[in-house]
């Protein structure tokens, strides 16, 4: 690319406590954020006409946008069961699918999606999200073995319990406590880590790494240590 143009970076679920972070790291890494998505009035991810505008070539896409919905597998109602598969994994394909040519555009492109250790390690009543983030990882998968002839790579981030809490969930305050307890580093992920590791691959990072899935918990998954 020129010297003085800036790499684009189009971030769905920029508004979040997640998004916000990862914005202002790309920025300050010298990346050109695309505006629409940071306004209030954005569109609908499942609408067919919301990526209609994108730019025309796309150094970094990152789908962020996510909701949850905890309830008991036998009380959740079909339609809260596709609210969250439909905003976790479907906005992420309908994203995706229409970047596609403004990622080929691009010298260095990159796919990013964050998923979350619900997909290898599920806590009760929380079905849906923890399926759809599944489903994520196996996209990007796909993704990687479709696209890797465009030099487009992909990668997924298998988050722990952040800090800042999505905006769609409620978390027992004692449930956190505990998992800071079980965690080696004690502490929980901040918001600020995870868009360091983005900006990391945003920059390209090392392109023979593709479809794959990094654990971000600080090893509160892996820690089985009784005492």
């Amino acid at each position: 690319m020129g010297k003085n143009l800036k790499k684009q970076a189009v971030i769905i679920g920029a508004t979040g406590n997640l998004g916000k972070a990862i914005c202002k790291d790309l920025n300050n890494q010298g990346f050109k954020i695309d505006k629409k998505w940071l306004r209030k009035d954005r569109p609908d991810v499942l609408s067919a006409d919301a990526f209609n505008d994108l730019p025309k070539i796309i150094d970094t896409a990152i789908y962020v946008a996510g909701i949850n919905k905890v309830a008991s597998f036998d009380k959740i109602t079909r339609k809260d069961f596709e609210n969250v598969i439909n905003v976790n994994l479907m906005g992420a394909v309908n994203f995706f699918k229409n970047a596609f040519t403004s990622l080929k555009n691009s010298k260095n492109p990159t796919c990013i999606v964050i998923s979350s250790i619900m997909a290898t390690h599920p806590y009760p009543n929380r079905a849906p999200y923890a399926i759809s983030k599944a489903a994520l990882e196996s996209l990007v998968k796909c993704l990687a073995v479709e696209w890797g002839q465009y030099n487009i790579t992909t990668h997924a981030i298998r988050l722990g319990h952040l800090s800042s809490l999505m905006k769609t969930t409620k978390t027992n305050p004692f449930l956190l406590k505990k998992v800071k307890k079980l965690t080696p580093t004690k502490k929980l992920i901040s918001t600020e880590e995870v868009a360091k590791y983005i900006s990391f691959l945003a920059n390209g990072a090392c392109k023979s790494v593709s479809g794959g899935t990094t654990e971000m918990d600080s090893g509160y998954t892996i820690n089985r240590w009784p005492l």
